[in-house]
């Protein structure tokens, strides 16, 4: 149960140190090594050789909440959402209203995210400014997907018992039913 990262372009192989007693549940290749999850629910990043741990022993709400795109990463711990720099190294965090799962994260480190604090809307964060893009007083906005300047997201009846889905895009100056 060794974590090991192969480089076509050299041939070469790299074993990941083990986690402790925890061993590795999933996790994404990065430009410096990878970001992985232990089955204890901790993020890791493996960077330059090197195994951290950048929010200690905070367990992931979710045991797929960590998402990775080109050099960025999010995951959740509680309802904060943290998003990794993976070339830096460096964690920040974009909210702590989040929902616990199912949030976006796009190539230049912009992040979508829904939350259930004030109604179910959803929300994108970019270079530290956050914008709420839905606001439907009878409806739940959640689970986003960006590209990186659209947003689509889930429309539907609040939970739980019949309810109605819809899919909505969000194209930076307003919400169109698709």
């Amino acid at each position: 149960n060794r974590l090991k990262i192969y480089s076509r372009a050299t041939g070469q192989v790299t074993t990941v140190p083990s986690l402790p007693n925890i061993g590795p549940f999933y996790g994404y290749l990065t430009p410096k090594g990878a970001i992985l999850v232990g089955l204890n629910g901790v993020v890791y990043d493996w960077r330059d050789g090197v195994l951290v741990a950048p929010h200690d022993s905070n367990p992931l709400n979710s045991g797929t909440s960590l998402t990775v795109t080109g050099d960025y990463a999010i995951y959740s711990f509680a309802s904060t959402l943290v998003l990794r720099d993976l070339v830096a190294g460096q964690s920040t965090v974009v909210t702590l209203i989040a929902g616990n799962w199912k949030n976006d994260v796009g190539t230049a480190g912009e992040v979508v995210y829904w939350s259930n604090v004030g109604g179910y809307n959803v929300y994108r964060y970019q270079g530290s400014k956050t914008t709420q893009l839905s606001a439907d007083a009878g409806l739940w906005n959640t689970y986003p997907l960006t590209d990186g300047k659209n947003v689509v997201y889930r429309k539907h009846d609040p939970c739980c018992g019949a309810q109605r889905f819809g899919v909505a895009l969000h194209d930076g100056s307003g919400e169109t039913m698709l």
